[in-house]
């Protein structure tokens, strides 16, 4: 969905469809009052104490974010939403993110639990009747777990419009139902998720764990959420719960690359900390919407350039997949840019770039091989 404007709406752990939204509204005379509604962040965002009911931003009343995280989102802008810096005075960003930390925190809402009912894709398919699809899905998700509900809505998102229209906003619900399909174990329910529809049903988990926390809170539960022992039994659900971890760390944190790198070195593991940024390094590259301000255009190699080095290994593993959508999927581009990676770290992009070729291939041999030929040749043209 594109709407005509972007919006002003803090995009924490939703991001907009590709943002925007107008109106004003507020029954506060407070400065930072005044400043979300001349903004026009009502139409977008629920608010109680701004008698704000947008619907298509995060419900600020429910996510409870704290002054820091506000002002840092307003200033900086990211994941479908402009930086304000130029557009509000320091004083207004500051303003508006204390109106909102305040407002939010003492509000007596708290995030809504999923009801399960009786609705059916095929009632939607029927029916007008607004967020049904989200009801729906996460039906399946509360019933027969989130893999079987966001293996579905894959398939659904190419050939039902209605579930394509609204498909990111599907799996926070498919988030919020599968947490409780888990019986409230966020750890358990992040280790059987998907990126599907950019990465929504990481959202919906993350949202309802850390919802309110300031970020001091949430580095503290962080630390234990993937040491139940329904995680600990084997080393595959516990490298998705802690990899999800760190998609969960960038959505909640705005996609503060640095910030939720420093979240996840303070896991308890090694194993822990290094599967964590495995995430972050995702996150960014695939944000909910737009281009992280962690990514350059004219440097493909960045941010892996500039991470600390314990955390350059995902970085690097992952990286052509950022620089296959700048080269256009040259091959031969590519492998350039590989040889241009910081010393020591050269074969790791080679071996991501050897992912990469695999996934473009569908993992047929033929196709692979034929794809790793051409990387060869590549790199031999380059080194004559």
């Amino acid at each position: 969905m594109k709407l005509r404007s972007l919006s002003c709406g803090l995009l924490l752990a939703i991001a907009l469809t590709a943002g925007g939204c107008g109106g004003s509204g507020g029954t506060s005379s407070s400065p930072g009052s005044k400043v979300f509604a001349s903004a026009g962040c009502a139409s977008c965002h629920t608010l109680k104490a701004a008698n704000a009911k947008g619907q298509i931003g995060p419900n600020l009343d429910e996510l409870k974010p704290d002054e820091s995280t506000v002002a840092r989102q307003v200033r900086t802008g990211g994941n479908g939403m402009p930086s304000f810096k130029d557009k509000l005075s320091r004083r207004q960003v500051d303003q508006v993110a204390s109106f909102v930390a305040d407002a939010t925190h003492s509000s007596s809402s708290t995030f809504p639990t999923f009801k399960p009912d009786d609705t059916t894709i095929a009632d939607c398919q029927k029916s007008n009747k607004p967020f049904c699809y989200r009801q729906a899905f996460g039906n399946i998700a509360y019933k027969e777990g989130p893999q079987k509900a966001l293996a579905l809505l894959a398939t659904d998102d190419r050939t039902i419009p209605g579930v394509h229209a609204d498909c990111h906003q599907i799996t926070h619900w498919v988030g919020h139902a599968g947490l409780l399909h888990y019986h409230n174990d966020a750890g358990a329910a992040l280790s059987h998720g998907a990126m599907t529809c950019n990465s929504g049903y990481y959202h919906g988990v993350i949202e309802r764990s850390f919802s309110g926390l300031p970020r001091s809170e949430v580095v503290h539960k962080a630390r234990h959420l993937c040491t139940t022992p329904s995680v600990t039994k084997n080393d595959f659900l516990l490298y998705q719960c802690v990899h999800g971890l760190g998609h969960g760390l960038m959505i909640y944190s705005g996609d503060d690359l640095p910030w939720a790198l420093r979240a996840c070195h303070k896991l308890q593991t090694s194993f822990d900390r290094v599967s964590c940024t495995g995430g972050v390094f995702m996150q960014n590259l695939d944000t909910t919407m737009g281009v992280s301000r962690y990514l350059s255009s004219k440097n493909p190699i960045y941010p892996c350039n500039i991470v600390a080095e314990r955390d350059k290994v995902y970085c690097y593993l992952m990286v052509t997949s950022r620089i296959l959508t700048l080269t256009g999927f040259n091959w031969q581009k590519t492998a350039a840019w590989c040889r241009k990676s910081e010393t020591g770290w050269v074969a790791t992009c080679f071996q991501s770039m050897g992912r990469d070729a695999s996934g473009a291939t569908r993992y047929i041999v033929g196709p692979v091989f034929q794809a790793m030929t051409n990387i060869y040749v590549a790199l031999v043209k380059l080194l004559l």
